[in-house]
């Protein structure tokens, strides 16, 4: 498992939040598809990369801590909405 902390992901060209990247196939990584993803690291590096993922390894897409925070209040907002 390989994790990248950043934030503005894309996966082919197509907006990605957050959460785990793994096989299409399942099997061996020569035999998986050329995928393509991007996005901007916490030290505000651009990252722009071809990978081919196989088995059951993953790429784990984590928000930077500041987007993090605000997810986390946006979901503490509609629980407690939610109760009254």
């Amino acid at each position: 498992m390989i994790q990248i902390f950043g934030f503005d992901f894309a996966v082919d060209g197509q907006p990605f939040g957050y959460g785990e990247l793994s096989s299409i196939l399942g099997g061996w990584p020569s035999d998986e598809p050329l995928r393509h993803l991007t996005g901007t690291l916490l030290s505000g590096e651009l990252f722009d990369n071809d990978f081919r993922i196989g088995y059951d390894a993953k790429i784990v897409l984590i928000p930077e801590p500041a987007s993090a925070v605000i997810l986390g209040l946006g979901s503490l907002f509609f629980a407690l909405r939610r109760r009254h």
